[in-house]
């Protein structure tokens, strides 16, 4: 068995959603290989510290944070350009952490609840009517 850069029409980019250099390195390299369009895209990176909440190193929780609620909303808004143009779609893989709560899981567990909090205020404002209509947002 290969791995997964050996399939065809499969690019593998290297891509830290804690930065925001690297976004944008993938974009140009996407957006210069498609012709600008992107027909998803999924947000799934993820880090999980698990200890108590007075235990954290303040640094921890900032990288977490960057990484579980800034990575998915800096990828989208520097991939919005090419998935409007393609009337593409957006898939934020997420945790049930929000709503079950594990040992030691309380930084994770509101970073989740604040990323579910703002997708459902994104749906909400998306229907609204004073969005432009030039973005052709459907539900």
């Amino acid at each position: 068995m290969g791995t997964l850069q050996d399939l065809p029409r499969i690019t593998c980019l290297q891509l830290d959603v804690t930065s925001e250099e690297s976004m944008r390195k993938a974009h140009e390299t996407i957006s210069a290989t498609t012709n600008g369009t992107l027909d998803i895209l999924i947000n799934n990176a993820a880090v999980a510290f698990v200890k108590p909440m007075l235990d954290f190193e303040m640094d921890e929780a900032r990288h977490s944070m960057e990484t579980n609620f800034w990575g998915p909303l800096v990828m989208i808004r520097t991939f919005a350009p090419d998935l409007i143009k393609s009337k593409g779609c957006i898939v934020n893989i997420s945790s049930c952490a929000s709503k079950i709560y594990g040992p030691y899981m309380g930084i994770y567990s509101f970073q989740v609840f604040l990323t579910h909090v703002h997708y459902l205020l994104q749906l909400i404002l998306s229907a609204s009517p004073q969005i432009p209509s030039s973005y052709n947002l459907s539900l």
